[in-house]
């Protein structure tokens, strides 16, 4: 199922992409990197860890008393959910020159191009055995 799934973005996303691709202009280089880093790089592993240790939906309901949030999970969330105030706050105050879908894959890609980079460092960082 997952690879179908995988298949059916690529088909729906390429055409996108490929209609609104474009290179950016002047201070929209730093501008996207930075939106890339909150939606992606640190708005994602945060909503992500917040589920992985907070309840959800009828769970939280069901909650007996000797049952409590877990700390940790409840500042990831509350995190995320301020980066990604910060993010929309920011998305309007530049007023965006692109295509929303154009400036979400350049955000993906750079992002992406970050994540390798550190993964590569770190691998290359590692003593061998």
């Amino acid at each position: 199922m997952a690879p179908a799934s995988w298949g059916t973005v690529h088909v729906v996303t390429a055409p996108l992409l490929a209609l609104t691709r474009r290179l950016l202009h002047g201070s929209w280089w730093w501008k996207t990197a930075v939106l890339g880093m909150l939606n992606f790089g640190l708005f994602l592993p945060l909503i992500f860890f917040a589920a992985y240790r907070l309840p959800g939906g009828v769970a939280l309901l069901t909650l007996s008393a000797e049952a409590r949030l877990d700390p940790l999970g409840l500042i990831a969330m509350l995190t995320a959910v301020g980066l990604m105030a910060v993010s929309l706050i920011l998305t309007k105050k530049w007023d965006r020159p692109d295509h929303p879908t154009a400036m979400t894959g350049r955000q993906l890609t750079g992002f992406a191009v970050a994540l390798t980079a550190l993964t590569l460092s770190q691998t290359l960082a590692r003593p061998k055995n």
